[in-house]
């Protein structure tokens, strides 16, 4: 088995985890009655959750398959929609910051224009 590459899906392999928040992470959740004394079933749920996301972020999108059968497909497409309401709300705000912006700029121009009349003594506002 020694320098051979196991094809396997259900061999067991070892993982060190040498974080503490991590540990405590897991025993909280192992401590819920649908994960009593299952460190797989912890540690394969965390897969399913994460997994994607790392994906994601590793190669910037999810394939559709991925996220039908990981079993969290709920959890991905509250996450789009969330996203998309973010980029929405930036988008909102970017307009508002422009028209801030529009708006000051029309000011100063108007009242340059004012001076400009009252210090050659016309009475009209442009």
């Amino acid at each position: 088995m020694r320098g051979e590459r196991n094809t396997d899906k259900n061999v067991r392999k070892f993982i060190t985890i040498r974080d503490e928040d991590k540990w405590e992470q897991i025993e909280k959740l192992m401590a819920l009655p649908q994960y009593k004394n299952t460190f797989n079933k912890v540690i394969n749920d965390a897969l399913d959750y994460g997994l994607p996301l790392l994906i994601k972020a590793e190669f910037g999108d999810i394939e559709d398959e991925e996220t039908e059968g990981s079993g969290h497909s709920a959890h991905s497409k509250d996450e789009e929609f969330y996203g998309q309401v973010v980029r929405l709300m930036r988008e909102m705000i970017m307009n508002a910051n422009i028209n801030k912006a529009l708006l000051r700029k029309r000011r100063y121009n108007h009242n340059a224009n004012f001076r400009i009349i009252k210090e050659r003594g016309k009475i009209d506002l442009v």
